[in-house]
């Protein structure tokens, strides 16, 4: 229920501050584009019909949830353009939860979100040593898509002659110049680097370089069917001194740990999950949440189950809640619980027997595979 009225006012909120900023916009374009002075636009403005004045404003937020969802768009759209002409080939573009992905030369649509983020654009690097590849102008696609094309719809103002076109040209500019600075100033968000900063510290951090384009490999394969245990080492990365607060570095370690699982090393596994849940206060709360769940498996097939009882918060259980349907590593981590903890293998069978027959749809087919392989060992009572 706390969670529900956080959402609603979050909504309520968001539609106030679409309002102030269109009447804002109005007001702007009023006073620079015509002879009324700001006084005189004011003494208008009060003796306005108010069902006029909520007009404008429900227009103006009409406005502003169009140029947000185009910007996303834009954006991501400027990742892949500026991916393409430096080599990269196309992977996956993902808005919301709707990915259209690239799958044995042919388009698919599949569904897929993260936590946070509204799109990805996600691409294969070039075969390139690593210091080779450009990492900067494929970062920064996006935020010159937004600033070229907010540029573009306020030159067009000129041949318009009209009061609500201006209103939707400003406040579609000023979303695109909003997300280019916002996504163009180097500076990290909830301890995530935004495309400005991943320029210049993947430029300065060969650890982090090879994270980032290793990780954009890996994805690649993943998606294309290879599981886990398939990927070649030198894509991967045992090393557990790095800097935790860098979440390209940890999600490297992450996947490692992936390959762990599903060679059945699972001790190995576990004791690398142990060391990065070590430095939890440093890693992002994805990261963090991404670790307890592939933590908690690991201790309940090592039979550690009392701590993997610990690990399943109400925080945990809520992470996994929420991706449980476009993530299959989250079922296998619900279907170990239901045979391990709950000791109810008909509902352990239940989830496999799901995921097994909805397999296609998910969006990184190397990780389902990996997954049914492993669910299929725990009901087979081999771990």
């Amino acid at each position: 229920m706390k969670k529900t009225i956080l959402q609603i006012l979050k909504f309520i909120g968001a539609f106030a501050i679409g309002g102030c900023i269109g009447l804002l916009g109005a007001t702007l374009i009023v006073v620079l584009f015509t002879e009324t002075t700001f006084s005189e636009f004011i003494s208008k403005f009060t003796d306005t019909n108010w069902g006029e004045i909520l007009g404008v404003a429900a227009f103006s937020i009409l406005c502003g949830v169009i140029s947000i969802f185009a910007h996303i768009i834009l954006h991501e759209g400027g990742h892949l353009v500026a991916g393409l002409m430096s080599g990269y080939k196309f992977l996956s573009f993902r808005i919301g939860s709707f990915t259209l992905i690239r799958n044995n030369d042919k388009l698919q649509i599949k569904k897929f979100s993260i936590a946070g983020t509204g799109g990805q654009c996600l691409m294969m690097p070039p075969q390139r040593p690593i210091d080779k590849i450009s990492t900067s102008f494929y970062n920064l696609g996006g935020v010159l898509s937004n600033l070229i094309f907010s540029i573009a719809v306020l030159a067009l103002l000129p041949i318009f002659d009209n009061a609500f076109a201006w209103i939707f040209i400003f406040i579609f500019a000023m979303f695109g110049v909003l997300l280019a600075l916002t996504n163009g100033i180097p500076m990290k968000v909830g301890g995530v680097s935004n495309d400005g900063n991943n320029v210049l510290y993947l430029n300065k951090n060969k650890k982090a370089k090879e994270a980032f384009v290793y990780q954009l490999i890996t994805n690649a394969l993943i998606q294309e069917g290879k599981r886990p245990n398939e990927l070649p080492d030198e894509y991967l990365t045992f090393d557990t001194d790095i800097d935790y607060k860098d979440p390209l570095q940890v999600n490297h370690l992450l996947l490692s740990a992936s390959t762990l699982l599903d060679k059945k090393q699972y001790e190995a596994c576990y004791k690398m999950l142990s060391t990065i849940m070590q430095h939890k206060s440093d890693i992002v709360a994805l990261m963090v949440n991404e670790t307890a769940c592939e933590l908690i498996y690991a201790a309940l097939v090592t039979q550690r189950l009392d701590e993997a009882r610990a690990l399943y918060d109400e925080q945990t259980q809520q992470y996994v809640e929420q991706h449980k349907n476009v993530m299959s590593a989250k079922q296998r981590l619900l279907c170990a619980i239901s045979y391990y903890l709950d000791n109810d293998t008909q509902k352990a069978q239940s989830i496999y027997d799901e995921v097994y027959a909805k397999r296609n749809d998910y969006l990184m087919q190397g990780e389902v595979a990996m997954d049914i392989a492993l669910m299929q060992e725990i009901l087979s009572n081999k771990i």
